[in-house]
């Protein structure tokens, strides 16, 4: 398994945020929120605690006061994957990549998603459900009104997937 430690370089002192022990379990890409008190991460940590594994990746925060650990999404269907964190300015969005279903389409493709960093309203920015459309690594502008992110969705309604992953920006308003 791949855990998460804090390491202060000025005390040379690590310390284990997360103790998963199952063989697939896998935190990673951690995201710190703007006030520096809580990761965001993807694990596949089992949904509702008690050890194990889930079948995909899905979104947890980690509050350093205290250890709490949350699940932000809760996908248990295989290949569901939620990943690639990124904390809005204000705190309380995160946007990710997902292939969860878009408007009950399963989709071949990594799409932008936005979620309340509490769980609530999960909203697909892009909708591209055939595969080798994937969009990858949202970040949001300083006023959290843009999301830009790469994808190699065509660059004119429909057509074919380009050959080229190009940088696209979503105006939120």
């Amino acid at each position: 398994p791949y855990n998460l430690y804090k390491v202060v370089i000025a005390t040379q002192t690590i310390t284990q945020l997360t103790t998963d022990t199952g063989s697939n379990t896998h935190n990673i890409e951690p995201a710190w929120n703007p006030g520096g008190t809580q990761l965001a991460f993807a694990s596949r940590k089992a949904i509702g605690g008690g050890g194990g594994t889930n079948n995909s990746y899905n979104l947890w925060t980690y509050a350093f006061s205290g250890g709490a650990l949350n699940s932000v999404t809760t996908d248990t269907a295989a290949g569901y994957d939620h990943r690639q964190p990124a904390y809005s300015h204000d705190g309380t969005l995160i946007a990710h990549i997902s292939n969860q279903p878009v408007n009950g389409t399963n989709s071949s493709s990594y799409n932008i998603w936005t979620v309340n960093s509490d769980g609530t309203n999960a909203v697909a920015l892009t909708t591209n459900t055939a595969s080798g459309r994937d969009s990858y690594y949202p970040e949001f502008s300083m006023e959290d009104r843009f999301i830009a992110f790469s994808s190699s969705q065509p660059i004119t309604g429909g057509g074919s997937t380009p050959s080229s992953t190009n940088l696209w920006v979503h105006d939120r308003n």
